[in-house]
């Protein structure tokens, strides 16, 4: 019995399908590997201590706490996106909601802004 050989190519043109659960998964495998802090107070000393590569906020948090986490980022010149709910940050970092997330490894961060990015290019075209 002849199997058909799958044609695992790109089509030119077509780009991979970026969805929210793909930064949450790699948001959960960066928190296995013990590079994520999650809590308000955890992520300010991450930020103060230049430990923190990539801050992520949840839109639903309250103004004056993103105000006061993106202002401390940028004095410390950390990356800061805003990306998903409190519920669902809590959920892939082990904690039943989370406010913002520090990356505290280069290429996790590096990543998981590129996704964030992209996501957010596709909701606003």
């Amino acid at each position: 019995m002849n199997k058909k050989k799958q044609d695992n190519r790109q089509v030119p043109g077509l780009e991979r399908m970026v969805d929210n659960q793909s930064v949450y998964r790699l948001l959960g495998l960066a928190n296995r590997a013990g590079r994520v802090i999650g809590g308000r107070d955890a992520v300010d000393k991450a930020i103060r201590q230049k430990q923190a590569c990539l801050v992520i906020i949840a839109d639903d948090t309250a103004k004056r706490t993103n105000r006061q986490i993106r202002e401390m980022a940028g004095r410390e010149n950390v990356s800061v996106s805003e990306f998903g709910q409190k519920d669902l940050l809590g959920h892939w970092t082990g904690a039943a909601s989370r406010a913002a997330v520090a990356v505290m490894d280069t290429h996790f961060a590096v990543r998981l802004n590129e996704l964030i990015d992209q996501i957010e290019m596709i909701q606003d075209s």
